[in-house]
């Protein structure tokens, strides 16, 4: 899957906890590099709440659903099959007891189902992955989440279903950091993957150019004119801290990380002439 410009993988924050993982094999069922690609249908029902709680009425199994079809969406992948065109609501608790007709003349190629179990302040889910045509289960897998974490639950599944499919991830725990400029003035700015949670980085007020993610996700070299000159500057996202890592008389300018996130590629003229560094 293609990785877009200035994405880097932060590391995973661990909000949900997979229990067994069962995946029938590691095969790759779907080529979306082929000429002949087309968009995967995939029917995602709502997963089912078997719980009965004083919070009964909150619909963890349909919150979670949503999210997973609008990560799925967002990857360009997949045919997000409507809802409302199923034949079968419920999901049934036995696979032998799915009717893979009914999503065989939907036109699903793929079918998610699974149930949602609260335990106070906990979540259970247990999600399961078909193919349809041959009604064979692709991966049988539990999670555990705080209530407040649905949606890092959801982007987990969704994670799930493009590894078990096509043997990629996806980006779905990935940021963007962009320089947003208002006039001769600008900072720098993080986003999620998927548009939420937009956060300022910096408050320099000027020219800032060349952001880099460190390979880790920990760091966030870039270059900014708050001084007047170019500098080089490291944010650093697992305590807060900035610190200036390069102002010599001339041009700064920021690079790349090593693969290893230890050393950063530098543009400097401090001896009159522009070298790396």
């Amino acid at each position: 899957m293609k990785k877009f410009y200035l994405i880097s993988a932060l590391i995973w924050c661990f909000c949900t906890l997979p229990i067994f993982d069962n995946y029938v094999d590691a095969k790759i069922y779907v080529d979306i590099d082929s000429p002949n690609f087309q968009q995967i249908p995939i029917a995602i029902s709502d997963l089912a709440n078997k719980t009965a709680s004083a919070t009964k009425s909150a619909n963890f199994g349909a919150t979670i659903s949503d999210g997973i079809r609008k990560d799925l969406s967002l990857t360009g992948i997949f045919n997000i099959l409507n809802k409302k065109s199923f034949l079968e609501n419920t999901p049934p608790d036995a696979k032998e007891s799915i009717r893979f007709s009914d999503w065989t003349t939907i036109g699903a190629d793929f079918l998610l189902q699974g149930n949602v179990i609260q335990k106070d302040k906990e979540i259970i889910v247990e999600s399961r992955l078909f193919e349809v045509t041959r009604g064979e289960i692709l991966f049988n897998k539990k999670y555990i989440s705080d209530i407040n974490s649905l949606k890092t639950l959801s982007r987990k599944i969704a994670s799930d279903i493009m590894l078990a499919l096509i043997n990629d991830e996806g980006d779905f725990n990935t940021k963007i950091t962009f320089v947003s400029r208002k006039g001769p003035k600008s900072d720098l700015y993080v986003i999620n993957y998927d548009g939420s949670e937009l956060k300022s980085v910096t408050n320099h007020q000027s020219i800032i150019m060349s952001p880099r993610w460190s390979p880790d996700g920990n760091f966030l070299a870039f270059t900014s004119f708050i001084s007047g000159q170019p500098a080089v500057y490291l944010r650093n996202f697992k305590n807060g801290a900035e610190k200036k890592v390069a102002s010599f008389e001339g041009l700064n300018m920021c690079g790349s990380f090593s693969p290893d996130s230890k050393k950063l590629l530098l543009t400097l003229s401090k001896d009159g002439n522009e070298e790396i560094y």
